[in-house]
């Protein structure tokens, strides 16, 4: 059709012919705990094209640049759905995919990418199908050129995702609505011509007899860096330990860190660190190196948030060089017996100084953190009230990271620029009863009645005026089932306290804060990524709009680290102005998008029959039980998806197996330990915070299986935190 050839395929004894990609679906996409790409709870994410997998739609194609997907399909129309399907390209075993997607017209309707087909069937019906095209990108392709198959996933619209409550993996899943595409037919176009570059051996970078050296400061003379040379293309590469500094071609394609990695090391090899510059600011730094041989000064310098001017004293007719991450030289010549430049994340690399800088900082700029046009004023916090009052679940959310104290704060009402509000609360940090170090204090603030967030919003901003002492915003929000949502991450998880310091004062001046919020996808209950950064109390973790925001705490810390060295952070109030609700598009601020979430997948009619070999082993065994005596830990990685099981030995007995079922009756139940000669060996593959129950069956010196014993209920948590 169209000059693409297609391949229609024969009813089944069931009269099926097509796919329905709305019956594909991710089955862990709201669900704690870490689902590696190719083993874990459910066998591993990426492998499904090898086995028969109900919940998705995967196959294998030939390796090889493709730039359309054709599709012979149709959308149903059905109610609450989406006429979205994806073709997710995968590397087998590890994942990494590259999505394309296609929106699929209803029957009588067209688009820009599809063009009506007439089918009649073999009972002479007619339907109205598409001839739908997907743009591919060809270039996407070398991600694969080194496999001989690609896996390939039709599933429906699809998000990114971290893994929760600890963002250890990261991938693309499908999520949300179901689709409503029909699928009768599907063909790859190939790219016309194809190119295979095959680069003759790389030279080696270093000419020296021996590798560069850093000393970094802190009293660390090595850096033992875990990043590889390239992006890992296996299961790693899906966790955020797997990225390395170049792409699978770099010499096509380098990585930007690549380059990052050589202007540091060209600038600072063989330099010693020798102390941090003050710069007048805790959140703008400069560090100072001295050539091992030379005595070359390389003053390094950079500021945690926007831009911010700096001036360098020289003496007159002084000519500096300053470097940026890309090592692009900038000439800065003295004027007024200064030299001025502008810094901002990325350290750039002064030198030509030949003594310690003196430097003086201009006016932080800002500007980046502006917020986006489908935005809702919430409010102004200078009406808010200061209420010192404890609240341990946010206290005592990380025991083993952080403590924080109640602390003597004040507040009041203060005029603020326009844009910012017109006025703001002004928040006093009082001395304290006790130094607590580099340990935030806090104090609370409330509304004069709780804030209803309309729609499905996905930032929360906050006009703020700080001094760079570290201290920070955390929200607390309820849903419509009374479930308590705070933006400190789950408790005694690691990773998902605000690691990027989204809500953190570490800048000076005005800046607007952004938070992203915690939600989850209709139907599926997708938990959508925002929701790392937000611990759940008192409900089932899914999040039900609408959010109301109950209260706010603000962190102030009396004392901050620069550099290596503990002091005295700005004493200055914390203003906290204009407070805003942000939305990914306009669509998500209505009523519909809140009735779309409260849909869900329906359950099963009845639930599968599951075979029970443990109900079977009750009536064929002929040795008596032993029994279960207790579950155990490991020495390490004691995560609740593996334990010891101690049991008690039997007499004559050669060999023991250990079955685990979700249901005390057996069904379903697994052999997890096979053949064990002694009790205290490890089972793994099980889930945290679920009840499970173990039965041990022996085995006599006949080969005979025993009755299995008693079911012995228990319930692993995850304690990968003190480890």
């Amino acid at each position: 059709m169209d000059g693409v050839p297609f391949q229609f395929p024969t009813s089944s004894a069931r009269g099926e012919d097509h796919i329905d990609v709305g019956r594909s679906w991710t089955r862990f996409g709201a669900l704690p705990g870490l689902f590696g790409a190719n083993s874990g709870g459910f066998g591993g994410r990426w492998i499904s094209a090898d086995r028969i997998d109900p919940a998705r739609i995967a196959m294998y194609v030939p390796k090889g640049r493709y730039k359309a997907l054709h599709l012979i399909a149709v959308s149903d129309g059905r109610k609450d759905s989406v006429p979205t399907v994806t073709a997710q390209f995968y590397r087998p075993d590890a994942g990494h995919p590259i999505n394309f997607a296609g929106h699929v017209p209803a029957s009588g309707s067209g688009s820009e990418h599809a063009s009506p087909v007439s089918i009649r069937f073999s009972d002479g019906k007619k339907a109205g199908l598409h001839h739908v095209v997907i743009p591919l990108d060809p270039d996407g392709f070398s991600w694969f050129t080194d496999l001989n198959r690609i896996g390939l996933e039709i599933t429906k619209e699809v998000q990114f995702y971290r893994a929760y409550p600890d963002p250890f993996e990261y991938s693309w899943h499908g999520a949300g609505l179901p689709s409503s595409v029909q699928i009768y037919a599907m063909t790859l176009e190939r790219v016309g011509v194809d190119l295979d570059l095959q680069p003759d051996p790389f030279g080696h970078i270093w000419t020296a007899p021996t590798p560069p050296t850093y000393k970094m400061g802190y009293g660390v003379a090595r850096f033992e860096s875990c990043n590889p040379a390239y992006n890992c293309a296996n299961y790693w590469g899906e966790q955020h330990y797997g990225g390395g500094l170049n792409n699978r071609l770099p010499v096509a394609t380098p990585g930007l860190a690549y380059v990052n990695y050589a202007t540091i090391t060209r600038h600072l090899n063989r330099a010693n660190f020798t102390r941090y510059i003050p710069t007048g600011s805790t959140s703008t730094y400069c560090q100072q190196f001295k050539h091992y041989k030379t005595g070359k000064l390389i003053h390094v310098l950079w500021t945690i948030r926007g831009k911010r001017p700096v001036s360098v004293k020289v003496p007159p007719g002084t000519t500096l060089e300053i470097y940026d991450q890309n090592d692009n030289p900038t000439a800065l010549k003295e004027e007024g017996g200064m030299v001025t430049f502008t810094v901002d994340q990325s350290p750039q690399y002064l030198e030509g100084l030949t003594a310690d800088a003196e430097i003086t900082l201009g006016e932080s700029d800002h500007s980046d953190a502006a917020f986006g046009d489908e935005s809702v004023k919430l409010g102004n916090l200078s009406s808010w009230k200061l209420v010192a009052k404890e609240d341990l679940e946010y206290a005592k959310n990380k025991p083993l990271q952080i403590e924080r104290f109640l602390g003597k704060m004040s507040a009041r009402k203060v005029d603020a620029p326009k844009a910012q509000g017109g006025k703001a609360l002004a928040v006093h940090l009082d001395k304290q009863d006790k130094d607590r170090g580099v340990m935030p204090v806090y104090t609370t603030l409330e509304p004069s009645r709780q804030i209803k967030i309309a729609g499905k919003a996905s930032h929360l901003g906050l006009w703020v005026h700080a001094a760079s002492d570290w201290g920070r915003v955390v929200y607390f929000l309820q849903d419509a089932r009374g479930e308590k949502w705070i933006s400190v991450g789950t408790k005694e998880e690691w990773n998902n306290d605000d690691i990027h310091c989204w809500s953190a004062f570490c800048f000076d001046g005005w800046r607007y804060l952004r938070f992203q919020m915690p939600s989850n996808a209709p139907y599926d209950s997708y938990r959508e990524y925002g929701s790392t950064w937000w611990g759940s109390y008192g409900g089932d973790g899914v999040v039900d709009l609408p959010l109301n925001l109950v209260k706010i705490i603000i962190e102030r810390r009396p004392k901050v680290i620069y550099g290596a060295d503990l002091v005295p952070a700005r004493p200055d109030d914390v203003l906290l102005g204009d407070l805003y609700a942000e939305y990914a598009q306009a669509a998500d601020r209505k009523r519909e998008t809140v009735r779309l979430s409260k849909l869900r997948m329906p359950a099963p009619e009845s639930l599968p029959e599951l075979d029970n070999p443990i109900a079977d082993l009750e009536k064929t065994g002929v040795g008596a039980p032993t029994r279960t005596l207790k579950v155990r830990d490991p020495a390490y990685q004691y995560d609740g998806t593996r334990c010891h099981v101690d049991f008690e030995p039997v007499a004559g007995a050669k060999t023991y197996d250990v079955w685990v079922s979700p249901y005390a009756d057996g069904r379903g139940a697994l052999m997890l330990g096979a053949g064990w000669t002694e009790s205290g060996a490890l089972i793994q593959g099980l889930h945290p915070e679920t009840e499970f129950y173990l039965f041990i069956v022996y085995t006599d010196k006949d080969g005979k299986a025993s009755k299995p014993s008693v079911p012995f209920k228990f319930v692993l948590k995850n304690r990968f935190v003190y480890q």
